[in-house]
Parts: C-alpha cells; sequence; structure tokens
C-alpha cells in the first residue's frame, strides 16, 4: 500500500515563488503533453459526432481546425 508522510503545515507554506527547479521543470513539460491529449480528446468526440453536425457547426470546426494546425 502507498503512504505519504509529510507536514501538512509545512507543505502549505511553500508559495509558488518557493517552488522546486524539479516542480517548475515537470510542470513546464507536463504543460504541452496535457494540452495534447486534450486537443486530441476533443477531436475524437467531435469525429465521434460528426455526422450529428450541420452545415454551420462542420464550417465552424473546419475553421477551428485550420487554427489549431497553425499552432503546432
Amino acid at each position: 500500500m502507498l503512504t505519504t508522510d509529510h507536514d501538512a503545515a509545512e507543505a502549505n507554506d511553500m508559495a509558488a515563488d518557493h517552488r522546486s527547479l524539479l516542480d517548475e521543470i515537470v510542470r513546464d513539460g507536463a504543460r504541452p503533453m496535457l494540452t495534447a491529449v486534450l486537443q486530441a480528446e476533443v477531436a475524437a468526440y467531435a469525429a465521434r459526432f460528426a455526422d450529428q453536425l450541420d452545415e454551420t457547426a462542420t464550417a465552424w470546426w473546419r475553421a477551428t481546425a485550420i487554427t489549431r494546425s497553425a499552432r503546432c
């Protein structure tokens, strides 16, 4: 069984500017991965229901797809 042993008061005292370098590196690395995963999830969801979109929604989706591809 996994357990943690830490002082809750000490953990709460860590302000954003006192985070360790490792914490910052991990967070900076996680952000783009989470962004990519969320974008893929939204695209898969939209593709799953693509047959239920009308012309207006389809045009919007195509326009946003162009915007998304330009960001990559």
